[in-house]
């Protein structure tokens, strides 16, 4: 055998002779056979795909309209619920106002029992008080102004007639009452020899805040005005001693 490269000319002996008669088309119409079955067995897939997304989708839809029909009849359950206690809130929202407006009516009362008794108890031997006249605040009037420079800031006026053997022990007695609870400030108004010999002294006495006796408590919401058909009434007080 030579050497030549290339071409091979290897002789196989005893092999089955093969030939190919079938017509070209007939092999063309074999592949788009098979070309048919793909795209069928593709339709087919996505015709299943489809059918599981809209059956998810389906599904989706019911759970939401059931979560939907849920949550309405919780609600109309709770708007039940309102509406047979109704009167338990109504009657929780009077006892709020009806509080409000007690600790409001209440905002200025004055403690008149300790303030007197502590006036009481630091008067000079042989002095008394023969009459108290009171003028305060109210939840709907506001306190006099200061007009005079010694003046402080008040919410209400004590004015005192006073009975004195002289009137010598009644300078020392005023500066005792500046350091009382509820006292801001206090004048002489007037001093005069009556009949009997004795001295009738007029005293102004101005009241703070300490004087409120706060038994609902402190007002923390604003006093609103009062309506211009609601009469005020006067809140003077006057006490004969």
């Amino acid at each position: 055998m030579s050497g030549a490269k290339g071409r091979d000319n290897t002789v196989v002996v005893g092999g089955s002779p093969r030939v190919d008669l079938l017509p070209p088309e007939v092999k063309l119409g074999k592949r788009h056979a098979a070309m048919r079955r793909r795209l069928a067995f593709g339709v087919v897939l996505v015709f299943i795909a489809t059918a599981v997304a809209a059956g998810i989708a389906t599904i989706s839809a019911i759970d939401s309209q059931v979560r939907l029909a849920s949550a309405q009849e919780r609600t109309t359950l709770l708007l039940a619920q309102q509406t047979e206690f109704s009167e338990v809130r109504q009657l929780a929202g009077d006892v709020d106002s009806i509080t409000l407006l007690r600790q409001a009516a209440a905002s200025t009362e004055v403690n008149w029992q300790s303030l007197v008794n502590a006036l009481q108890s630091t008067l000079p031997a042989g002095v008394a008080i023969t009459t108290i006249t009171a003028d305060v605040a109210t939840p709907i009037e506001l306190p006099a102004v200061p007009t005079a420079a010694l003046e402080g800031d008040r919410v209400g006026t004590v004015s005192l007639l006073l009975t004195a053997p002289t009137i010598v022990e009644i300078g020392a007695w005023m500066q005792s009452i500046r350091t009382l609870d509820g006292y801001v400030d206090v004048q002489m108004s007037t001093a005069s020899i009556n009949a009997a010999g004795t001295y009738d002294i007029a005293i102004t006495v101005h009241i703070g805040t300490l004087a409120y006796s706060e038994r609902f408590g402190v007002l923390e919401a604003p006093v609103p005005a009062p309506a211009d058909d609601v009469a005020v009434e006067s809140t003077d007080t006057e006490t004969e001693g």
